[in-house]
């Protein structure tokens, strides 16, 4: 994309001081080694965003406190895990990409400057010599010593995803996913259990052999606990280990996408194994994780006996827990979230914004869904032409956050995926009460209405429901953002999704008495009369975020659309590239009465389409600098929210 064509949007320093630390989705940690007196950092790496150095600042019984990170431009955009090691010369390298890849460092450990040694350290190579090959992939890694002048090892866990979905196995191709035309699972049974099989994985031990000028991997085999069973891995899998508790021995602590165990070291017999202790024991039972895919950097902090531990997450979040072991028994605190100075506008990862004034100042606030299922209210205590956005809230309801998840039946892709959530809001007077409601998609494919009980200038919402026809709760495809506007001209506004064949149809309501009743959908057609497909199958369901503005005529709705890579519009065709989400602009070309659309990218002035990644993109319009013109705020899948000026547009 060209980089001229937007601008990263930034929280107010003044009114948001400290956020928390996050650089991208699935994000990963690594705590630098340092030397007594020399400031702790860390790497953090997010995918698809790039690696980051952060210093701490300062750290108390429950914060850590970074400041801000710098990109390690040599790393890229996916690095993901990153591995300090030395060589027998005590020359620092760099393990990235799940150990593929090997950097020499050719500054300091606090300033690091990388030189390429190795692109394809063979890993891949000597995992599928094992048996680990289609259908797996290589998903965490972490090195240890078993003593200090012991030889770095590295332990690699593998993810197994060949029979979890139904259908024809494999990661990509096959899968017998998604709704039928009753908005039932296909693939679930009649109770909504899940009729393929489980994620599985294994870890893999290799020996880092130090030579001069130079690191090689050694495959050693799979990890076994006491009673040589290999140690199982439900899902992505990542080990910390350190000795947590003390004792001179090392503990290991292994932790899944919901789930975590830890062991005790040993090796009488030359061969590494794995005592299970149990849960990571907190102040009053295991240690509670509600983010996902926590992936565990131990960290020796100044003036501390005992590691803590850093996590990384799937929302790209970095968590922090205090290790509170003694006299040899393990305790840990509930994880925090890690702070840093940067003050990029990032909430979770897959933002999804929202435009409305929520306090009756005159400027826009915004209301952000992200993955894990919370909605964030981010108020702009700006002017018109400059905002000024503070530090975002979880948005309440009735007394209580709002967080929607899947749970073990509500995700078409299954019960791996029961704690995202997806939120996916629009803001909208939908009760014609002159306050903002909000209308939201998920990831179940059912939308939801949060009334606004409050006033113009404080709003307070209840949960209403979830909207229905003929009386039933209905369901369609997952993870679209509903919009809504009086697309046919008739005085009252329409619902506008995606139906249960993947068409763009409009809902108008049913009742003015009951808000979530609406009538049968009507599909919007192009200039040929065609219906307009928005989505595929297979998983590529849904995804699509819906914007609808009066983008290129003040008295003809438009309709804005963020894609995800498997939208199967006419843009993917032609010429245009595949495997990106863009913005795709929905031209009425109509009348008021008789809406008809012209379907075509929105392109850049350079005749480029707009690269807002892999997943998703949630494009959101609205005249933010006051300037009579509307102006895109877009989500990308790494939670950043980004700027497009409505001049940088063809």
């Amino acid at each position: 994309m060209n980089k001229k064509a937007y601008s990263p949007l930034y929280f107010d320093a003044e009114l948001a001081d400290l956020l928390h630390l996050n650089i991208g989705i699935v994000s990963q940690v690594t705590a630098l080694p340092c030397s007594e007196g020399e400031p702790q950092s860390i790497l953090v790496s997010g995918l698809r965003e790039g690696v980051a150095l952060y210093t701490l600042k300062s750290c108390n019984s429950n914060t850590i406190e970074f400041g801000n990170g710098k990109f390690i431009k040599e790393l890229g955009t996916w690095a993901e895990a990153i591995l300090p090691v030395t060589d027998k010369g005590g020359t620092c390298y760099f393990l990235t990409e799940c150990s593929r890849k090997l950097w020499k460092n050719v500054g300091t450990i606090n300033d690091p400057r990388l030189e390429m040694v190795n692109s394809n350290l063979g890993i891949s190579d000597l995992l599928k010599l094992k048996g680990e090959g289609f259908g797996k992939w290589t998903a965490y890694a972490s090195i240890f010593r078993r003593k200090t002048d012991a030889p770095f090892e590295l332990i690699v866990s593998v993810c197994d995803t060949s029979e979890y979905y139904p259908g024809e196995r494999g990661v990509y191709g096959g899968r017998a996913i998604g709704i039928n035309q009753e908005g039932l699972d296909i693939a679930r049974d009649s109770n909504g259990n899940w009729s393929g099989g489980e994620i599985k994985g294994k870890l893999h031990l290799f020996i880092i052999e130090q030579k001069q000028n130079s690191i090689e991997l050694k495959y050693k085999g799979k990890i076994k606990d006491e009673n040589g069973n290999e140690i199982p891995i439900r899902s992505l899998g990542a080990v910390g280990i350190a000795d947590f508790d003390g004792d001179k021995k090392l503990e290991a602590i292994v932790l899944m996408k919901w789930e975590h165990e830890v062991f005790k070291l040993s090796d009488k017999t030359g061969d590494l194994v794995f005592t299970r202790i149990g849960p990571l024991p907190g102040i009053d039972g295991p240690v509670v994780f509600d983010f996902q895919c926590p992936s565990p950097a131990p960290i020796k902090l100044p003036s501390r006996d005992l590691p803590d531990i850093l996590f990384g997450s799937l929302s790209g979040e970095i968590y922090f827990i205090r290790n509170l072991s003694e006299n040899g028994s393990l305790k840990f605190s509930a994880p925090s979230p890690a702070l840093c100075e940067d003050h990029n506008l990032r909430v979770g990862s897959f933002s999804v914004p929202a435009f409305g004034d929520l306090n009756a100042n005159g400027v826009n606030d915004l209301v952000v869904g992200v993955e894990d299922g919370y909605l964030y209210y981010i108020e702009n205590k700006g002017t018109v032409k400059t905002p000024r956005w503070c530090k975002p809230e979880k948005i309440v309801a009735d007394g209580k956050i709002i967080r929607v998840i899947a749970g073990d039946k509500g995700c078409i892709q299954g019960p791996d995926e029961k704690l995202h959530g997806y939120t996916c809001p629009f803001l909208y007077d939908w009760c014609g009460t002159g306050l903002l409601d909000i209308i939201m998609g998920d990831i179940t494919g059912y939308y939801t209405l949060y009334r606004n009980i409050g006033t113009v200038k404080c709003a307070k919402f209840t949960y209403a429901g979830r909207f229905k026809i003929n009386g039933k709760e209905f369901r369609t495809a997952w993870r679209v953002r509903p919009t809504v506007a009086d697309i046919d001209g008739d005085g009252s506004p329409e619902m506008i999704f995606i139906d249960r064949q993947g068409m763009i149809a409009y809902y108008p309501k049913a009742s003015h008495k009951d808000l979530l009743e609406l009538k049968n959908g009507i599909r919007l057609v192009d200039v040929q009369g065609r219906w307009i497909r928005l989505d595929n199958t297979s998983g590529g369901e849904g995804r699509v975020k819906l914007y609808a503005c009066n983008w290129s005529d003040p008295n003809l709705t438009d309709i804005i659309v963020g894609t995800s890579s498997s939208t199967p519009l006419p843009i993917h065709v032609g010429g245009y590239p595949k495997g990106m989400s863009t913005f795709v602009l929905l031209k009425n070309v109509g009348n008021r009465n008789n809406p008809m659309f012209v379907v075509k990218p929105l392109l850049l002035k350079n005749g480029q389409m707009v690269d807002m990644g892999h997943h998703c993109c949630a494009p959101a319009a609205a005249d933010i600098n006051g300037d009579g013109k509307l102006e895109i705020i877009a989500g990308k899948e790494t939670g950043e929210l980004l700027y497009f000026d409505n001049d940088a547009f063809k």
